[in-house]
């Protein structure tokens, strides 16, 4: 069993202290991997299912990632018609827009570019447009949708634009954000507020530059722990605390086993979720808390006291 290290090294573990053969012929086998991941989730998400005392965001989940915001693209012209869904640019994109929003001058409504393909001078619009038909309209293509990490579980607020000692870009609910910064006012450059639209993707205030530029946002997120398996690989908790999912995963085992030494097994299980939520409010004092995603719904003043400029200079607001 070693140092309880390794996947295998604590399923072994497990199935040792429930007087179960450790040579892959216990009848225990599944349900001890199963077990383990049930174990593996409970402390992950916190650790209340095992110490109710306990919500912790650890440390040891948080991750940076990164996003690049493309600016607005407005080259040439667009043909579009009534009660059509495709479209034509006399300039194809470089590359795909196809998640861009789609705003014709003049015409108040926005549409999604459902499908694009890279340099491709046509485009599929999520809807029929709704406007006139015009062989050369202006137009407007933005990107405020963006896809996260592939890892992400959730996304700390706020996140941070590294220019202009560092912007924060405080997070909302979708319903304030659609509220808030309707996509019709077209609000251009940093943002200032972002929405989790769901696990992979946010939606931002503003749909970055106007005059070509690339625009950096930094974040952290607490990362999607994949499920452990009877091998040499090893679960993210911290070396020093892998005895507490031992025992967490032997204390699950044991209940199915209707073993009695289970109340024992979880009284040392709920000692050590409190040390290592100890250990972790000590880390975040040092380094700075995780945030949280959501923040006030209840902002009864629609902008407040921020002042708000449009791509065209109208300034809403104070």
């Amino acid at each position: 069993m070693a140092n309880l290290q390794t996947n295998a090294e604590i399923l072994n573990y497990m199935l040792f202290e429930a007087y179960e053969p450790v040579d892959g012929s216990s009848d225990f086998d599944s349900h001890a991997i199963t077990q383990l991941n049930r174990a593996y989730r409970a402390i992950i998400k916190g650790g209340n299912e095992l110490n109710p005392e306990e919500n912790v965001k650890w440390w040891w989940l948080s991750k940076e990632g990164n996003l690049i915001l493309k600016p607005q693209i407005n080259i040439g012209s667009v043909s579009v018609t009534n009660n059509s869904t495709t479209i034509n640019l006399t300039n194809g994109p470089v590359d795909s827009v196809a998640g861009y929003h789609f705003k014709v001058q003049n015409h108040p409504d926005i549409f999604k570019i459902s499908s694009h393909t890279a340099a491709s001078t046509t485009a599929e619009l999520d809807s029929v447009y709704t406007g006139d038909t015009a062989a050369a309209a202006s137009y407007k293509l933005m990107k405020y949708d963006y896809t996260l990490a592939s890892d992400v579980s959730v996304v700390n607020q706020p996140m941070y634009s590294p220019r202009d000692n560092s912007i924060k870009i405080e997070g909302m609910s979708t319903e304030s954000i659609q509220e808030q910064y309707p996509l019709g006012r077209a609000f251009a450059g940093i943002p200032e507020r972002f929405a989790q639209l769901n696990e992979q993707e946010v939606r931002f205030s503003h749909h970055g530059s106007t005059t070509g530029d690339l625009i950096r946002i930094d974040y952290t997120y607490a990362r999607v722990a994949d499920d452990l398996a009877d091998n040499s690989t090893e679960p993210l908790i911290p070396k020093e605390y892998r005895h507490v999912l031992a025992d967490a995963g032997l204390f699950y085992l044991l209940e199915t086993k209707e073993d009695n030494a289970s109340d024992r097994v979880l009284a040392r299980v709920v000692s050590g979720i409190q040390a290592m939520a100890t250990e972790n409010k000590s880390r975040w004092q040092k380094f700075g808390s995780p945030g949280h995603i959501y923040v006030r719904n209840d902002q009864s003043n629609r902008f407040g006291n921020r002042v708000l400029r449009t791509e065209s200079g109208l300034i809403i607001g104070r």
